[in-house]
This record gives structure tokens, C-alpha cells and sequence, in this order.
């Protein structure tokens, strides 16, 4: 699969999930070539949904967070499938300020990659404008990561 996208005004916005990507900057020729690595599937999202309190998201779905105001907790299901994805994104620079916190559901027995507690929140809290992250879940060990 190849998304491509046109860069407009030094803005880049492919609007494009995979789980592993490699990407290719043309410049020049003001294009984007975006590719999931072999054999992953990738989960297009055609907008993103902007978010300014705490949700659950929807697997596939792919959020803007707005922590301008206060932070935004992004509440994981509780039984989700193997593969669950969902893509979070920074849209103002404002996770350094007002963080965006991943929060296991209680009692699933769920962990975080680079947390070291079972069911333990991780606090995203990098300061940079579009810092994005694609979230999924694996039931072998019941794990998010990205």
C-alpha cells in the first residue's frame, strides 16, 4: 500500500496510520510517499478527530489531542482484540504543558509498554507540535504499545 500526500505551506498532513511505516520526503517534488513495512497492515484514517477532554477511542481511529487547557486521559477498553489501533497526535505542542495520559482500564490486568507496574497510567508528555503515536494492543500478553 502507497498513500501519498502533498505538503502545503510547510504543513504536512498525510492523515496515514500503519503500524510500521517508512517514509520517504521528496521535497523537490512537494510529496510524501508513506508505506507500511512488509507484510503489516495498516489502518488509514481519512480525518482526525480533535479531542479537548478525556475519551475512549475507537480502534482505528486517529485523534488530534488538544491539551491546551488540561490534560486529556485516553481511557483503553477493557476487553479490545488482538490489534487494536488507534493514532494519537499532538496538534499544538501542549503535551509538555498539559500531558496526554494513556489509562489502562481498571482490573484488566493490561500493561503499558515502558511502564513497570501492571494497569499503571503513562503520561505522554513531549513538547513537540505533531508528535504522534500509533497505539496498539497485543492480547499474547496483554500489552499496549507503540
Amino acid at each position: 500500500m502507497t498513500q501519498e500526500a502533498t505538503i502545503f505551506e510547510k504543513q504536512i498532513d498525510v492523515n496515514v496510520v500503519v503500524g510500521v511505516v517508512d517514509v520517504t520526503l521528496n521535497l523537490s517534488a512537494q510529496e510524501v510517499i508513506v508505506m507500511p513495512g512488509a507484510g503489516l497492515p495498516g489502518v488509514v484514517a481519512s480525518t482526525w478527530e480533535r479531542k479537548i477532554s478525556s475519551f475512549y477511542p475507537a480502534n482505528g481511529g486517529s485523534y488530534e489531542v488538544d491539551s491546551r487547557v488540561a490534560a486529556v486521559d485516553v481511557y483503553l477498553p477493557e476487553n479490545p482484540v488482538d490489534g487494536y489501533v488507534f493514532g494519537l497526535r499532538d496538534g499544538y505542542a501542549f503535551f509538555g504543558t498539559n500531558p496526554c495520559n494513556l489509562v489502562p482500564f481498571p482490573g484488566s490486568g493490561h500493561k503499558i509498554i515502558q511502564t513497570s507496574v501492571v494497569e499503571e497510567t503513562m503520561t505522554l508528555n513531549y513538547p513537540h507540535v505533531g508528535t504522534g503515536f500509533l497505539v496498539r494492543y497485543r492480547a499474547l500478553d496483554k500489552t499496549w504499545s507503540w
